[in-house]
């Protein structure tokens, strides 16, 4: 390292100007992921569950089984907890530390980005991409805080650049790759369902071409495969110690979660529709972060007159997506070179995956599902890039216009992201903040005793939103804190506390529902009463 630095000083390590906005990039794409990363930090119930298991482990409790998947009873891979394992022994078990490896995944895709895009567009569209994608505040939203869904954009970029490495690499980078491959799928089938299904078929794909091609060899199908298997050990003890009770788990989640009153042509148009809408959020931020709904809403109202910026912004959305896929297409008509083609049909057969994979589903459809496919809508910009680059100068200055208008669009809503987190005032029953839920975890910690337990009751809405929470950092240090579901006061032992929105009237109580008000703390909207047994 010292050597590098003499060097930089004397002038022998130079960078030439793609090499100097790459690092700058980098750096911004960086700086909005990591600013006030701590206070800021989304701490939903899921995230203090995972934060629960994470720290146990400590104790000696290792989990075979990851987070379950939204509404079934099947559980994915372990993989999350035991990055949140390795980060909290690294850096302390605060919330915060255990959303680092999730942090880091984001920031990395962005290089990745570049590689990918590169590859299929050049070097001065990649970097166009990568400066969107530093700034796209969908990226920048789900790369600040835990959730096992959140690394998905790294780990299937990953997947795409180690398969096309595989075709053209020899030797050892090769077995390189080929332990890349294996590791972008074992950990890949365990952030979400979705690419639980979609990596193994495509890795299948992957490897018939290989083969096609005399480019797969035995040594390098068996890292690939070993990689993949070794990552998913403790699922596989558990199906074995359980006779398979989370496989039948997953078909049977299946089985519940596509059933629809909806007929297959309306889930078809319902995932076509989503994905153009989550195509052009991912790239402007512009619409509801976590549903399709408005558009569909807006196609079905036949383009009424008395909403023209809504058309408009459908119109664009359409086109986007649409001559994108065209673009692709006709890219790997034209392409006569097999590693550029094999990128180009490689994106459209993910696509076409993806969305065969989506149909049964489609009636619950919300936006973070596309963070399985978020590097697509940076490569149809890349396509686009491409087609204008083709055209000239003017082809050229259209492509800087439009890329500086997104990047607009997302400088607007990252500013507005900012100045509402900034404000402290977040937290609500929808959403629990950590900077804002710090204060009242330390208040209920300094009324509880040592290895003692207490009692949440409140509005229902607030307890299941805080509790969670607010018991992990009294789980740190040996305490319980538990939910009362039923009113009235808790028959057991231990201090009680009631939490709620903050309102002037409560604020000025003595006593809530005849119960004495000892003391009482307030965090943003939300505010915590500490009351006295009668």
């Amino acid at each position: 390292m010292h050597d590098f630095f003499s060097r930089f000083r004397k002038g022998g390590i130079r960078f030439d100007s793609t090499q100097v906005a790459f690092i700058a990039i980098l750096f911004v794409g960086a700086f909005l992921r990591m600013y006030e990363f701590h206070d800021w930090l989304r701490f939903n119930p899921d995230q203090a569950r995972d934060a629960i298991v994470a720290f146990d482990m400590t104790t000696g409790k290792i989990p075979l089984l990851g987070p379950v998947a939204g509404g079934t009873e099947f559980r994915l891979g372990t993989v999350t907890h035991y990055f949140s394992f390795l980060s909290g022994t690294l850096f302390g078990f605060s919330p915060s530390a255990l959303a680092y490896p999730d942090l880091f995944f984001s920031i990395l895709f962005l290089p990745l980005l570049f590689l990918l895009v590169s590859r299929m567009f050049g070097t001065r569209i990649a970097l166009s991409v990568m400066l969107l994608a530093a700034l796209s505040g969908y990226m920048v939203r789900y790369g600040r805080f835990a959730w096992n869904p959140n690394s998905m954009p790294f780990f299937t970029t990953l997947f795409f650049l180690s398969a096309h490495s595989l075709l053209f690499s020899e030797g050892r980078k090769k077995l390189l790759w080929a332990a890349l491959f294996g590791i972008s799928i074992g950990i890949g089938v365990q952030l979400h369902t979705f690419l639980l299904v979609l990596l193994p078929i495509l890795a299948l794909f992957v490897f018939v071409f290989l083969f096609l091609q005399k480019k797969l060899s035995v040594l390098v199908a068996v890292i690939s495969l070993s990689c993949a298997i070794f990552l998913n050990i403790p699922q596989i003890i558990s199906e074995v110690q359980t006779k398979g009770m989370n496989t039948n788990a997953f078909f049977n989640g299946v089985g519940n979660r596509t059933e629809s009153t909806r007929t297959v042509s309306e889930r078809v148009g319902r995932d076509a529709l989503c994905h153009v809408r989550s195509n052009a959020f991912i790239l402007t931020s512009l619409g509801h972060s976590d549903n399709c709904n408005r558009f569909i809403a807006l196609m079905k109202r036949k383009f009424p007159m008395t909403h023209p910026l809504d058309i408009v912004h459908a119109i664009l959305e359409i086109v986007f997506t649409v001559g994108g896929i065209f673009l692709l297409g006709f890219f790997a008509w034209k392409e006569t070179r097999l590693e550029k083609r094999f990128l180009f049909v490689g994106v459209l057969v993910f696509m076409v995956a993806l969305f065969l994979l989506i149909i049964p589903v489609s009636n619950e459809i919300a936006m973070r599902y596309f963070l399985a496919s978020a590097f697509v809508p940076f490569v149809l910009l890349g396509a686009w890039g491409k087609f204008l680059f083709e055209r000239g100068r003017w082809g050229i200055a259209t492509f800087v216009l439009f890329v500086s208008l997104l990047l607009f669009l997302n400088a607007l809503f990252l500013k507005k992201e900012a100045a509402l987190f900034a404000s402290g005032r977040v937290s609500d029953a929808d959403m629990a903040i950590l900077g804002e839920t710090e204060p009242l975890a330390e208040f209920l910690s300094r009324h509880t005793p040592s290895q003692g337990t207490a009692h949440l009751i409140g509005m229902r809405s607030y307890r299941k939103r805080f509790h969670k929470a607010l018991a992990y950092p009294l789980h740190l240090e040996g305490k319980k804190l538990l939910r009362f579901e039923k009113k009235g006061m808790p028959e057991k032992s231990g201090p009680v506390f009631l939490i709620r929105k903050k309102t002037k009237s409560y604020d000025a109580m003595s006593e809530i529902d005849g119960m004495p008000i000892l003391d009482r703390k307030t965090s943003g909207r939300v505010s915590v009463f500490l009351l006295r047994r009668e």
